[in-house]
């Protein structure tokens, strides 16, 4: 397996960073932005152009991550050769209110065949469901092959999101890569770092990512108390103070939701995935040292189980939005740490997100995460 990365520029397009490919022969190329529209098309294009072979898949992001670096209003890609390997792409388009769980379904269907050892998921990280999307996903973590990916961003104003798949960027997308090969090793691993606070609640009214009461109270009103001045601040103070959801007695299993935004008529909340009806709510907040110590150990779960002859590796490292506007400038700490981890012949791909797809770590089954470092590695023997 052969790796080239680089950087598009308006004055001088491709400009290579690291690596060499025969164009000719490049069998996936993966690129992130958070410049507008037209310009990623124009990107896409000069992608397109140089190589011509390739499956080229992107989406809109809240950062861009290459190599040990953080960029903004830039575009990054990573092309891929691979010797033994292949893989294979399908595109779903949706429309408002689509049964995103026959979304997931439908790329389960045409990706799932014998040799399969992971699928790389991009969507649209607004008009989608994302908790629905990765339900679709069960088939294939019953067979223990992993799911992962990201939500497309849209930096901090959550307004509109894009995903290019072998086309110029589209919203209402999801793209899902299925990676073959008995030679192919694909892993994955993810961590949060946040941590509960305040009095445990029971979801008692809820419509899908919409909270509307936690013990028979409005939602918005308890979450307002426990914030204190931080309230006045909402719905920005809301990326802050993330919620950890469970079932039952499984708060090992906990899964953590990122706030979209508040109504104030109806006291209800929207998160970025499903809130279900009985799970227990808990608030949740960040200390830096914590979470920049979970993207490592996202990272060392990773190195721990990739194949350790492999010359070349590549890494996607998706990041959750949240973490970002928490770190502020200490946010480089996450990606140096991951960096160092994961070492030098390991390239480095990835962007900030509106929601991380991984497995979960005791489950592993397929879920949607919030506030969360996902790693996805794959390499050839």
């Amino acid at each position: 397996m052969r790796i080239s990365q680089g950087r598009w520029r308006n004055d001088q397009g491709l400009v290579l960073t690291e690596g060499e490919v025969n164009s000719s022969k490049v069998t996936l190329v993966l690129y992130f932005w958070s410049t507008d529209q037209e310009t990623a098309s124009t990107a896409y294009d000069d992608l397109r152009k140089q190589f011509p072979n390739a499956q080229i898949a992107g989406c809109s992001t809240g950062g861009e991550i290459i190599h040990d670096l953080i960029l903004n209003d830039s575009v990054v890609y990573t092309a891929i050769e691979f010797e033994k390997g292949y893989v294979k792409m399908v595109v779903e388009n949706f429309i408002q209110g689509s049964d995103c769980c026959q979304i997931g379904q439908n790329i389960t269907k045409a990706l799932d065949q014998e040799d399969l050892k992971g699928v790389f998921v991009l969507s649209d990280g607004l008009s989608v469901n994302g908790s629905e999307l990765v339900s679709g996903f069960d088939a294939l973590s019953k067979r223990k092959i992993p799911v992962t990916g990201g939500l497309a961003g849209d930096q901090d104003r959550f307004k509109q999101t894009w995903v290019s798949a072998n086309g110029h960027p589209l919203s209402h997308q999801v793209v899902g890569i299925g990676f073959y090969g008995k030679d192919l090793s694909y892993h994955h691993g993810s961590y949060d770092g946040w941590e509960v606070f305040g009095p445990e609640r029971i979801v008692t009214t809820s419509q899908g990512n919409v909270l509307y009461e936690l013990d028979g109270k409005p939602a918005l009103e308890l979450y307002k108390k426990y914030l204190g001045p931080e309230a006045d601040h909402l719905p920005a103070s809301a990326l802050l103070f993330p919620l950890a959801i469970w079932d039952g007695d499984k708060k090992d299993e906990m899964l953590v939701r990122t706030i979209l935004s508040v109504n104030e008529e109806e006291q209800s909340m929207t998160f970025a995935g499903d809130i279900p009806t009985g799970y227990t709510a808990q608030l949740m907040w960040g200390k830096i040292d914590a979470i920049v110590e979970a993207a490592g150990r996202a990272a060392e779960k990773v190195s721990s189980i990739v194949l350790p002859e492999a010359q070349n590796q590549c890494s996607i490292v998706i990041s959750c939005i949240g973490r970002k506007i928490l770190m502020g400038q200490r946010v480089i700490q996450e990606v140096d740490t991951v960096s160092k981890v994961l070492g030098a012949k390991n390239k480095k791909i990835g962007f900030y997100s509106y929601g991380e797809i991984a497995p979960h770590a005791l489950s592993d089954k397929c879920e949607l995460h919030n506030k969360t470092m996902a790693i996805t590695t794959f390499a050839e023997k």
